[in-house]
């Protein structure tokens, strides 16, 4: 089971909007919802907006292109709008124009290429995510680092890990000056335990072989490259 839902608290207020529900827009209003957020979700298409019935209470059958449809939605309702069309760039640039014309609080866009990433920048899209791209770095990461079960890029410079305790540490922990030779340049911000997870670790906690970190810091590269070295 991932940590991602349980490491971060549930902010049941927080709307978000997701537009298009093929496999990527629906993986992530699913996830969504289920991690304790309000989610709507609108397709023009009733074939992959009914199977999505009982998990997103709701759902919307609308075009967006067509008038009057974000103003039926009203935008300033929404945190959060997730734009996860993708493979008709002209159409996802389209929309992405009318979402920040309409005032989308924080925009959020799927891209195909990076020509297509590019021209939603400048079109003000706040974030743009290349989910094959993102995948692939992943899975990499995962055949290349065994020990490192997750990796998010919380910003160009902070990586968030979770990463398997190091053998030489059992016993240890985490205030003790041997724990910190190991992670000189990440901060271990919490340990799962079995099915718990504590958020922060207590400093006097003793460190169990089973013990999984959850640090914010390097990436997992570096940070492997960090562990391997003592």
């Amino acid at each position: 089971m991932s940590f991602w839902p349980r490491l971060c608290p549930r902010k049941k207020g927080r709307h978000f909007l997701v537009i298009g529900l093929g496999t990527f827009g629906s993986l992530m209003a699913v996830t969504l919802q289920h991690s304790g957020y309000r989610v709507t979700a609108v397709d023009h298409r009733d074939k992959v907006v009914q199977p999505l019935a009982e998990s997103i209470p709701d759902l919307l059958i609308a075009d967006v292109l067509k008038p009057g449809v974000l103003d039926h939605l009203d935008l300033k309702q929404y945190d959060t709008v997730i734009l996860a069309l993708g493979k008709n760039i002209d159409v996802s640039l389209s929309i992405a124009t009318l979402l920040k014309e309409a005032g989308a609080k924080q925009l959020i866009a799927k891209a195909e290429t990076p020509l297509h990433a590019r021209l939603l920048t400048k079109l003000g899209v706040d974030r743009v995510i290349m989910p094959e791209q993102a995948v692939g770095a992943q899975v990499a990461t995962s055949l290349l680092l065994p020990d490192t079960v997750q990796q998010l890029e919380a910003s160009p410079a902070f990586h968030i890990c979770e990463t398997v305790l190091p053998t030489a540490l059992v016993g240890e922990n985490i205030a003790a000056p041997r724990f910190r030779q190991y992670f000189q340049e990440s901060n271990v911000i919490a340990l799962k335990r079995g099915p718990e997870l504590f958020s922060p670790p207590p400093s006097d906690m003793k460190l169990a072989p089973s013990d999984i970190l959850i640090t914010l810091g390097k990436s997992a590269v570096s940070l492997a490259t960090e562990l391997h070295s003592h």
